[in-house]
């Protein structure tokens, strides 16, 4: 390792600070932490209580080093015992060295960069996979219209530098709008919008160099769209089946094209940047949990933990243990303490499904938890200081439960920061055929071996969008998937769509084009009262299987049933 002398010590990227408003990056054992500069003065950087920045690591010299700020900015290492690096070389002590935006410092194994105020907000952890993938299948699509270009690069790192110190390192060479994702440990993907090959390859060729002069072992690889095609699953390096399955249905429920999800998604983005407490709303399968999961992952919180609770799923007290925690003797089962979900998501996101279903006796608690922000486990005495943001959901009349007496009114007012309504897909129908295209190409891709995926048909185009899909898209996946059983051809025809294609599809199919829209509405009536009756007839009258075979809860269902005027099955039947 070289020393920088007194020939050195002015940088070769030095500009004056005058006008400017920067602040320092901190990365310490994967924690990142941002601090203002002043436009003037000496700031302590260092172990000690008095520093200015208290850099608390064992590495680091009660008081280590010294920022002076003014027209330019000088680094001095106060002779502290490991040492403080400037670009990879050693400062000798006492030396005051001029530093510029993006140098990288190091003050013993604590990395330091020196940044402009307003590129803070690129340097938040990298977005979940999911976001990610799903942001280049949407550009993919641009990409295809002609519209957009764009990206992707893969870059496998080894080292002995930290996730969050080599996050740092790419956002300093990306733009605001661009993503960084972690498909898995030390495999880094940068998303690069609106890029061509020759701009997309220099950006590239400076984070590679960037992660070079740490030492570090880098092996990138570029794809360019349109250049390099506009398959997501092929510019991603990855297969459809290899994806994680909150990966699928996130991509899937969020491959939007109709308005009604567009003003949805920049909504969800628009909040997801704030701290508000929400509460998703819509019916069972219209992709709730995919805008809870955007949200957590257009936040600040994005790459820190989230965690998913189903409340319906649940008795009351495996409920609590699973919100809460326990320990060991809290009740009968409990051999050993755990931590409740609650606490594992500290500093992350909880999303509460079906929140309408949480008994009152829990409702209480979790009040409780949001108001003092403490966890108390079941069995404990000493509560924890706790740090999540709830995202909730209900497929219930949440309002009209609280004037039943069945959900708080104060929980509700408390999660309720606002709400946001998640449309059917019966009312998103410009999303119908190209979620069914999406469901098509990936069972194919993940079939063993591998096949051409068939197309649909015209036909089945049509027929798909006169659904009302009650199960949404949850049950538009599961028709699709079990039309390719059925399918052995090269098209996909409506009668792989259902069993009964003369009763139903077909009527429709041929009349469709004359129908008006009460006409149109009247037959999808039809068909959808074949289908509930079918599910009601082979569950053997039990509500709560026929509602699962249509994706449905069982309270959708009944309000379905009394909708469509199908007479409630009784007990027994």
């Amino acid at each position: 390792m070289e020393q920088l002398t007194t020939e050195q010590v002015t940088s070769p990227r030095a500009t004056s600070l005058e006008g400017h408003a920067y602040s320092l990056l901190v990365v310490s054992d994967g924690e990142t932490s941002t601090y203002p500069l002043p436009a003037t003065g000496r700031l302590l950087l260092g172990r000690a209580k008095h520093a200015e920045i208290r850099i608390d690591h064992g590495s680091v010299s009660r008081e280590h080093a010294a920022l002076h700020l003014g027209e330019t900015l000088l680094l001095e290492d106060l002779g502290s015992a490991n040492g403080t690096r400037l670009r990879g070389n050693e400062l000798p002590p006492g030396l005051a060295v001029q530093v510029a935006p993006d140098d990288v410092i190091d003050l013993g194994q604590v990395m330091l960069v020196i940044k402009h105020r307003k590129l803070e907000q690129r340097l938040r952890p990298a977005c979940s996979l999911a976001l990610f993938e799903l942001r280049v299948e949407e550009e993919c699509e641009r990409a295809a219209a002609g519209t957009a270009r764009f990206a992707v690069a893969s870059l496998a790192v080894e080292g002995e530098l930290s996730a969050a110190a080599v996050e740092a390192l790419l956002g300093s060479e990306l733009r605001q709008r661009d993503l960084i994702a972690i498909r898995e440990p030390g495999h880094y993907q940068l998303l690069m919008l609106d890029a061509g090959p020759e701009e997309a390859q220099e950006r590239l060729g400076r984070a590679v160099a960037v992660l070079r002069e740490r030492q570090l072992r880098v092996e990138p690889r570029l794809f360019c769209a349109p250049r390099d095609g506009v398959d997501p699953t092929s510019l991603l390096g990855r297969r459809p089946d290899s994806l994680p399955p909150s990966s699928h249905a996130l991509m899937a429920g969020f491959i939007i094209v109709d308005d009604a999800m567009r003003r949805v998604r920049r909504l969800l983005e628009r909040v997801g940047g704030s701290d508000l407490s929400v509460i998703l709303l819509g019916e069972t399968g219209v992709g709730k949990e995919m805008c809870a999961e955007l949200l957590h992952s257009s936040s600040t919180r994005a790459g820190r933990t989230f965690l998913r609770l189903n409340c319906a799923a649940l008795s009351e007290t495996p409920l609590e243990s699973e919100l809460f925690g326990h320990e060991r003797g809290a009740f009968t089962g409990a051999t050993s303490d755990k931590q409740g979900l609650l606490e594992s998501a500290n500093g992350g996101s909880l999303f509460l499904d079906e929140v309408g279903d949480m008994p009152l006796s829990t409702q209480v608690k979790l009040l409780r938890v949001l108001e003092s922000k403490e966890i108390l486990p079941l069995g404990s005495r000493a509560p924890r200081r706790i740090d999540v943001r709830v995202i909730a959901a209900t497929n219930r009349d949440l309002e009209e439960h609280v004037t039943q007496g069945s959900f708080r009114e104060d929980l509700y007012y408390r999660l309720n920061g606002i709400s946001i309504m998640v449309p059917p897909l019966r009312e998103r129908p410009a999303d119908i055929e190209p979620l069914a295209r999406f469901f098509v190409a990936r069972r194919a891709s993940a079939s063993k071996p591998p096949h051409v995926a068939p197309k649909l048909s015209a036909a089945s185009a049509s027929w798909l969008r006169a659904q009302a899909w009650p199960g949404n898209v949850r049950e538009l996946r599961n028709v699709v998937e079990r039309a390719l059983v059925l399918c052995d051809g090269p098209l996909i025809e409506p009668m792989h769509f259902t069993r009964s294609p003369s009763k139903s599809a077909q009527p429709l199919l041929e009349s469709a084009a004359a129908l008006g829209d009460r006409g149109l509405r009247d037959e999808v009536k039809m068909l959808e009262r074949e289908r509930i009756e079918e599910a009601l007839r082979a569950s053997g009258g039990n509500q709560r299987r026929a509602a699962e075979r249509l994706g449905l809860s069982r309270g959708a269902l009944l309000r379905r049933l009394e909708q469509l005027g199908i007479a409630r099955p009784r007990k027994g039947v």
